[in-house]
């Protein structure tokens, strides 16, 4: 995937939906709400974010599901969480849908599953 084919529009919807998986990620969720990386862990995760996208739309090369995954794992680390669940890896059938979402451009599915999700830090939390 590389930025120069993906409008603005898409690149932040991308980036919403990075969002949006992070915020149904327990592990991740309990670990920011609790500040277990410092009083900065939000911005610690809104930084991770940024990394991602810009790794999964710039990179030159192939990027691998391997290579996220160990993004994310370091970055647990970096809150001193241990993940034994493979939830970085997890393939579940919600996932899915939100991948179908994705692929298929399907902005009302999308634009519903943005709407249902809180962000992790929100207020509904």
């Amino acid at each position: 995937m590389n930025n120069h084919r993906m409008t603005p529009e898409v690149a932040a919807q991308f980036g919403d939906g990075i969002q949006m998986v992070f915020s149904r990620w327990a592990a991740l969720r309990m670990a920011i709400e609790n500040g277990w990386g410092g009083r900065d862990s939000l911005q610690k995760l809104q930084q991770l974010g940024h990394n991602l996208l810009n790794f999964l739309t710039q990179s030159k090369d192939q990027v691998y599901i391997g290579d996220v995954e160990d993004i994310l794992y370091e970055f647990m680390d970096s809150l001193n969480i241990e993940i034994q669940d493979g939830s970085p890896n997890s393939d579940d059938e919600e996932d899915s849908d939100e991948d179908d979402a994705i692929i298929e451009n399907n902005s009302q599915q999308w634009k519903l599953m943005l709407h249902n999700t809180a962000p992790i830090g929100s207020q509904s939390d």
